[in-house]
């Protein structure tokens, strides 16, 4: 349904590739982890100094299949 398609979601995970068009995160989930890809365009907003390894937030949207990243910041530090 291309309504459901257009809606903007938030998702943090662990940064565990990027590239100037793409990154992927490593998503927990209850007894898991989940491997997410998204496409960065030229209107994706990059905030922060993203590193692989950091853990970071991807507001998205999915389009034709695709997660499109809308903006992406790292996550403020946790305590341990």
């Amino acid at each position: 349904m291309a309504a459901q398609e257009s809606e903007v979601r938030d998702v943090s995970g662990k940064m565990i590739s990027a590239s100037s068009d793409s990154l992927s995160l490593e998503v927990p989930r209850v007894g898991r982890s989940e491997t997410m890809h998204f496409a960065i365009e030229k209107h994706t907003k990059i905030e922060n100094n993203l590193k692989v390894g950091s853990t970071i937030q991807v507001e998205y949207r999915t389009e034709d299949g695709r997660n499109i990243a809308i903006r992406v910041w790292a996550e403020s530090k946790t305590f341990r």
